[in-house]
């Protein structure tokens, strides 16, 4: 009958193409089993309609065969496109700031000020698209390695199956995560775009009458900028997960707590790395000003903020 082959081609069009042949003639095989149990040898058109109706929809029947099968998983749809429009708002800020430093630090006039223009348009476009690239790669990571427990509510399951779903403390803030995603995505966009950027913010310092004691070696710079990416792309997946749960969990937790550590075994490698700085020789005696004292100040910073988390972890388990 042509509503059965119809309903099977509706099917198979949401089959995965490997094994789609055979799954078609599975179902053709049960429903027309089915069909002939019911309604006996030849039944009417509306007798197959019925049928059919309660077979399921096609998308249902699929689904039966297919799994879940989505490169993004659908409960990280939204912050996916959340944080799409959130890396190309920041890197076009990224970009703006660069194109008005450039604006008042060259001798731009006509042809040079349209040319800038469209540099900042170019260099938004390709970040963008490396960004969302990265982010797409994350979600898929995150997609496959992070699974949820899942329950299926719609099927025949039992309280006893909500056992396995993870709880936590509930985040206390949405918006920090916000903001962190977005300066984090700054920071990448820098440093591993723009690490020059370094040299014109010691340059301008230096413009104001304050001597540096140390400038910052670019070339050996970039090879920590390889590690500090790691450990903001880290970052990253932490605030994504934050949002997506609402909730953090004990891995998740442990988890904050190594991207931390990791993040203040690098500042402490950067501090100590004397091939990192070069001595200023405008300055009259040794000095730590500049970026080193930068990187020994979020150093400290990072390690009490370490301390305290740990410490208010420990009082919370003493008290528990």
């Amino acid at each position: 009958m042509k509503i059965i082959e119809q309903y099977i081609y509706a099917i198979g069009q949401k089959l995965p193409l490997k094994g789609r042949k055979d799954v078609k003639e599975e179902l053709r095989s049960l429903l027309l089993d089915e069909i002939e149990a019911k309604f006996g040898s030849d039944p009417s058109e509306e007798e197959v309609k019925s049928a059919i109706s309660d077979f399921g929809s096609p998308s249902k029947v699929a689904r039966r065969y297919s799994g879940d099968r989505l490169v993004i998983a659908t409960g990280f749809t939204d912050i996916y496109y959340l944080i799409f429009w959130i890396i190309i708002f920041a890197m076009a800020v990224a970009f703006t700031t660069i194109f008005f430093i450039n604006l008042f630090t060259k001798d731009l006039a006509g042809i040079g000020i349209l040319m800038e223009i469209g540099q900042l348009v170019l260099s938004t476009w390709n970040a963008s698209l490396s960004g969302i690239g990265m982010m797409t790669i994350v979600f898929i990571i995150i997609s496959r390695f992070l699974r949820e427990s899942k329950v299926d509510l719609e099927e025949d399951w039992t309280p006893k199956d909500l056992k396995g779903i993870p709880l936590g403390e509930e985040a206390e803030s949405k918006i920090e995560s916000f903001f962190s995603i977005f300066f984090l995505l700054i920071l990448l966009a820098i440093v591993n775009l723009f690490p020059g950027l370094l040299t014109f913010a010691e340059n301008s310092f230096e413009q104001s009458g304050l001597i540096l004691g140390n400038r910052i070696e670019i070339d050996r710079f970039t090879i920590y900028a390889i590690f500090m990416s790691l450990v903001w792309i880290g970052d990253l997946i932490y605030h994504v997960m934050i949002l997506k749960t609402a909730m953090i969990t004990k891995p998740l937790k442990f988890f904050s707590y190594a991207i931390d550590l990791s993040g203040i075994i690098i500042f402490l490698l950067m501090v100590s790395d004397k091939s990192l700085f070069q001595s200023n020789p405008a300055a009259s005696m040794p000095s730590i000003l500049g970026f080193k004292a930068i990187f020994l100040l979020i150093l400290i910073i990072s390690s009490a903020e370490l301390i305290v988390k740990g410490v208010k972890e420990l009082l919370k388990k003493a008290e528990g």
